[in-house]
């Protein structure tokens, strides 16, 4: 519990509420696109800011396998705006971390006795 409260507050520090400067899934599926084709510089936007969060997150709020690639996790997220597109306006890392957590729920923690 300690660890979520943890990428909380790093998460907060990276894309504050009313922050001007924050991403949104608008921006992610703007970029996706792009990503998909390979065209831009906005495609390595979007590669790289899913690969932050993924990289900040894991083993904490979601459970990625080492053998999972950047690429696979690109394209979880990309299925997952596309599937949920009432969700855009949110923060774009709140919206990372919900497909990956989707994706790649951690297991249980068995109950400890007292």
């Amino acid at each position: 519990m300690a660890h979520k409260a943890i990428y909380a507050l790093m998460v907060a520090g990276l894309a504050t509420s009313g922050n001007a400067n924050a991403f949104s899934g608008n921006d992610l599926i703007k970029w996706l696109p792009e990503y998909e084709q390979g065209t831009s510089l906005n495609s390595g936007m979007y590669l790289g800011y899913v690969s932050g969060v993924a990289d900040i997150g894991n083993n904490i709020l979601f459970c990625a396998k080492s053998t999972v690639t950047r690429g696979q996790l690109a394209a979880i997220v990309g299925k997952y705006l596309r599937n949920n597109p009432e969700s855009w306006q949110e923060e774009a890392s709140t919206l990372v971390t919900a497909a990956l957590e989707k994706a790649f729920p951690c297991p249980e923690a068995p109950a400890k006795n007292k």
